[in-house]
This record gives C-alpha cells, sequence and structure tokens, in this order.
C-alpha cells in the first residue's frame, strides 16, 4: 500500500499530466536523436562532396566513390529528416475547410488523418523491408556496398514515422481530454 506520507495523493488531471509530459520528453529524444543521426550523415556527404572537388579540380584524380557515396548519405538524411518533421507536419496544411467543421469533427478527421498516415507508414515500412530483402545480393558500382543498406532507410524511417506519430497522436488527444476535464 502506498502512503504519501502528508499529501495527498495526485488526481486524475495531474496524473494525465505527467504522462504526457513522460511522452513528450520520450518524443523529443527520439527526434533529436533522429536529428543527430541526420546531422552525421549531412556531415559524410558534405564531406564527400568537398574532397570529389579537392581531388577533381586541385589534384585532377577524381574519386570513383564519392559521389555515390553522397548520393546514398542524401537518402538517409532524407529519410531520417521526414520522420523527424511528423509533428511539425501535422499542425501545418491547407485547413480552410476543416476549421468550418464542428469542434468533434475537426477532431474525428484528425484523428482519420492520422491513422491513415500510420496505415501508409506501415505498408511503406513493410514493403521497404521486402524490397531490401531483395536487393541485399546487389552491390553499388563504386564501393561494392550492399543495395539493402541503401533501402534500409526506407523501412527504418518508416517505423520512425509511425512512432512519433503515434507519440505525437497520444499527446495531442490526452492533452485535449485533459483540457475537457
Amino acid at each position: 500500500m502506498t502512503t504519501w506520507e502528508g499529501a495527498s495523493p495526485p488526481t486524475f488531471s495531474e496524473s494525465v499530466v505527467s504522462f504526457v509530459s513522460t511522452l513528450e520528453n520520450a518524443k523529443n529524444i527520439i527526434v533529436k536523436c533522429v536529428l543527430a543521426i541526420a546531422g552525421i550523415f549531412m556531415a559524410v556527404l558534405l564531406t564527400s562532396v568537398f574532397m570529389q572537388v579537392v581531388f577533381r579540380y586541385v589534384l585532377r584524380r577524381p574519386l570513383s566513390w564519392s559521389e555515390e557515396l553522397a548520393r546514398y548519405t542524401f537518402v538517409w538524411i532524407s529519410l531520417l529528416g521526414a520522420a523527424a518533421v511528423i509533428p511539425k507536419s501535422l499542425t501545418q496544411g491547407i485547413d480552410l475547410l476543416v476549421k468550418q467543421l464542428p469542434e468533434s469533427v475537426q477532431m474525428v478527421v484528425g484523428v482519420i488523418t492520422r491513422l491513415l498516415m500510420a496505415v501508409f507508414c506501415a505498408i511503406l515500412a513493410f514493403k521497404g523491408y521486402e524490397l531490401t530483402g531483395i536487393v541485399h545480393m546487389q552491390t553499388s558500382a563504386a564501393m561494392s556496398l550492399p543495395m539493402s543498406y541503401v533501402y534500409f532507410a526506407v523501412p527504418v524511417s518508416a517505423v520512425l514515422m509511425i512512432v512519433i506519430l503515434f507519440l505525437d497522436s497520444v499527446i495531442t488527444y490526452r492533452n485535449a481530454s485533459s483540457q475537457n476535464l
């Protein structure tokens, strides 16, 4: 049995606020980690492009692998960036028609939109994983890197999108329900 030692137990609304705060922290940590990884890929991309320019125009000995590395890191940067901006993309858009609807219908439209996004991301993750398995034996031309390393960006980013979308949805609708209490 829990004792509160002179303090009263937390109320339901305090518990909800604490839960939402924990989820927001988790979402923010995930997004920051995704952006940090994308930043590392960006540094690799910029370094490889810079090296290519120096080797091609200064040393007159172009690198065979730098353009390929830049292209593949750009794929990862793009898809990781798409996962990181999911919460921001949900608050932006053309909502002229939706804003004309009653508030309860707006909430239903928001839930349907988020569910459709989650379904799309789940399909993308599943099909991306299948494609990754198919291209595993194929290697890149210059670096002889298994193409599955490049294609794996699709299911990874799709799963990250689902996780971030789920956390953002729970936060959004918990905040909305706790304000209505």
